[in-house]
């Protein structure tokens, strides 16, 4: 794997019985590792759902932790750690439509659950900084949860809150505004599941203008805030 570096410690126990296994590096490719376990994992779908979940960048200072009673143990979910920080990175949650860039932080992988924190990137045209995700991965319905400060397009924000409420009252007066200019600040939470996603948003700042066809005339708003 290009730009790798690591090493790592191997521990069998027949006695106990105990098998363990810490593996370390730095510089990790993720497109090549990538690449590399979706060829070679056919029979772990963890692995799928990591890589489906992130998609490019590099890891720095990665930490690989397993153990169990057989070598068949270290594959499984439950028994595996994972630390390290994303640079530049891409992550995808296709269920959601939703596609990141330029992610860093620090992330980990414990008890099933994909986490970062202190994550900053960006998504569309708008910044996330001070993000948490948790992505449960085991099972159709797993744990999700987002939480970041957005500074967003409102081009963006109408976009995405059109994909992701599933309100029909919502989605019908949200069909009323076009031609939406402009930006907001404040902060977006998503949760608790991938198959029921609530969508809240406290918007501190915003400075927009549209058009909105309950008014007969172009709207702008300069200051003020918003919650759903």
């Amino acid at each position: 794997v290009p730009k790798l570096r690591r090493s790592g410690t191997f521990m069998a126990d027949p006695a106990l019985p105990l098998i363990s296994l810490d593996l370390r590096g730095q510089g990790i490719d993720v497109p090549a590792v990538r690449a590399a376990a979706l060829t070679l994992a056919d029979d772990m779908p963890v692995v799928y759902k990591i890589f489906d979940i992130l998609r490019s960048g590099t890891v720095e200072d990665i930490s690989f932790q397993s153990k169990g009673s057989s070598p068949g143990d270290l594959g499984k979910t439950a028994n595996m750690k994972i630390k390290g920080r994303l640079d530049k990175g891409g992550i995808l949650l296709s269920r959601l439509g939703l596609d990141f860039r330029d992610v860093s932080g620090d992330c980990k992988i414990e008890d099933g659950i994909l986490q970062g924190r202190d994550l900053k990137g960006g998504i569309m045209h708008t910044r996330i900084s001070d993000g948490k995700l948790s992505v449960g991965l085991k099972g159709k319905d797993a744990l999700l949860h987002l939480d970041a400060a957005v500074s967003a397009d409102m081009t963006d924000v109408h976009a995405v809150l059109n994909r992701l409420v599933k309100n029909p009252e919502f989605h019908q007066e949200l069909g009323r505004v076009s031609v939406i200019s402009g930006n907001a600040e404040g902060r977006l939470v998503l949760g608790e599941s991938l198959t029921s996603v609530r969508a809240k948003v406290d918007i501190s700042k915003m400075k927009f203008s549209s058009n909105y066809d309950r008014i007969p005339l172009p709207i702008a708003i300069d200051q003020g805030i918003f919650s759903y």
